[in-house]
């Protein structure tokens, strides 16, 4: 039902303003429910997308669109796509257990100076 206000400005103009009040009709949608994914697929997509960082030397942001563009052009079967910072995550775990993996250098071995 429209409403009609009278309205001022400052030179003392009268104009009218309708303003209607439109219910909308909210649709309840039920909930997606998630898939379960397997966790060889989980692992294999997590180490492409590395694989991608690492080797093919790309920006985190480009794998997702890398990863659309596989699923487009070949018959890669990927369950999802992950998101740039997922990528991220991965790769830096990656790097700290290489870091890790190194034993610390012994302060004191046994090194004959000669």
């Amino acid at each position: 039902m429209p409403v009609k206000t009278a309205c001022r400005s400052k030179k003392n103009i009268t104009f009218e303003h309708q303003s209607t009040l439109a219910t909308q009709d909210i649709a309840v949608v039920p909930a997606n429910t998630s898939t379960v994914i397997d966790i060889t697929q989980a692992q294999q997509t997590r180490l492409l997308c590395v694989l991608i960082v690492l080797d093919a030397v790309v920006s985190f942001r480009s794998v997702p669109r890398i990863l659309e563009l596989f699923h487009s052009q070949t018959s890669l079967e990927l369950p999802w796509t992950p998101h740039f910072t997922s990528v991220i995550n991965w790769s830096l775990r990656v790097g700290l257990g290489l870091l890790r993996q190194n034993a610390p250098f012994p302060r004191f071995s046994a090194v004959v100076l000669i």
